[in-house]
């Protein structure tokens, strides 16, 4: 994203090679070429700022349509975080949204128009705030910016409500991994289990009075023998 905002190709940062990960890779080193698997890994992998791209990121942040294309990001990140997005559902419903694209085309439509208003500058000044054709193409220029500005929030709109609904179906995946894994459990087994447990429990209480009762007879026998044995000593 910040890659795009900058006017950087992003398939030039961090390309996987045997020998490391470099910031940015022409194929001078190397011309191994591109993989699905390394773009992916590209993609996936999470990236520490330098000190310049810290200035800006803060920057994208600190401008109105720079903000837009940074939320796009930030949302495209968590719904790529949700597990459900890993589903088949998506792909099999053709209701996957591709978020690396939509990212990259939100960023360069805001690095455009962020572009186009420094084009638009200041409203006229001086003679020109008399003149009815400057200052009726001004407004008209920055009508149609504040259009496309309004348009592009839409488009990051619509992203946020798909978020919703991809959190909404983990939620309901959540849901449903916890009922099926409660339902795992099986109610007669329980059943069985319980009235084992009780009759044993039952058993071996009853054959602790049982003890406890015939030692007590036991012993009693023992006394005369004892004390007969201890008159012969």
């Amino acid at each position: 994203m910040l890659d795009v905002w900058c006017g950087r190709e992003f398939t030039d940062r961090n390309r996987s090679r045997s020998w490391s990960w470099v910031p940015f890779y022409t194929g001078e080193l190397d011309a191994t070429p591109d993989t699905d698997e390394t773009v992916a890994a590209r993609i996936a992998r999470s990236y520490t700022l330098s000190g310049s791209e810290k200035a800006e990121h803060a920057d994208m942040l600190a401008d109105p349509v720079g903000t837009i294309a940074a939320t796009a990001g930030t949302l495209a990140s968590r719904i790529n975080a949700y597990s459900v997005w890993r589903l088949e559902f998506f792909d099999e419903h053709s209701v996957r949204v591709d978020l690396t694209d939509e990212v990259t085309q939100v960023t360069q439509r805001a690095r455009r128009l962020r572009h186009q208003q420094k084009v638009l500058g200041p409203q006229p000044q001086g003679e020109l705030r008399s003149d009815d054709a400057v200052v009726r193409l001004y407004v008209e220029k920055a009508t149609a910016i504040e259009r496309a500005v309004g348009a592009l929030n839409e488009r990051l709109t619509a992203l946020d409500s798909y978020c919703d609904v991809v959190a909404s179906i983990q939620r309901r995946k959540n849901k449903y991994d916890y009922l099926a894994r409660l339902n795992g459990i099986d109610d007669l087994e329980l059943l069985i289990d319980d009235s084992t447990d009780r009759h044993e429990t039952a058993q071996i209480r009853e054959a602790g009075s049982i003890s406890d009762a015939l030692a007590a007879v036991y012993l009693d026998s023992l006394a005369p023998l004892t004390a007969t044995l201890a008159s012969r000593g």
